[in-house]
């Protein structure tokens, strides 16, 4: 669903289109250290809001950006890559289940969230390398 904000003409486009347009907002600003927020605004003026598909494809961060601060809130997980590939742990993260386990033991009122704790005792099924 497309919803209407000021000055969006997000309605006039299909959410093919939408993802594009941030897509290339995303090679623009693929090695600009601190374009974060930035690029959550661009986001957010192409959509009219933040949908969770948008966030989702800007988290990723890529290894030349390693180091990097993000968030006042977050939770940094490094794949030990003789266990796990790292792509195979951000796409696991994202899944429907992994996002509703989380949401189902956040705390909080204003600000819900999950420890670092919640996250790492959480247990994902690897498959072989």
């Amino acid at each position: 669903m497309i919803r209407e904000n000021n000055g969006c003409h997000c309605q006039q486009a299909s959410e093919q289109e939408l993802m594009a347009r941030l897509d290339e907002v995303l090679e623009q600003y693929k090695h600009k250290p601190g374009a974060l927020i930035p690029v959550l605004q661009m986001a957010q003026g192409i959509f009219g809001y933040l949908p969770e598909v948008a966030m989702k494809r800007i988290a990723l961060v890529p290894e030349e950006l390693n180091g990097e601060i993000a968030s006042t809130g977050y939770c940094i997980l490094r794949a030990d890559e003789a266990k796990v590939d790292s792509s195979f742990l951000y796409f696991s993260l994202l899944t429907d289940t992994f996002t509703a386990r989380m949401a189902s033991i956040e705390r909080g009122v204003s600000y819900p969230a999950v420890s670092d704790g919640d996250v790492l005792a959480s247990k994902l099924i690897l498959p072989p390398l």
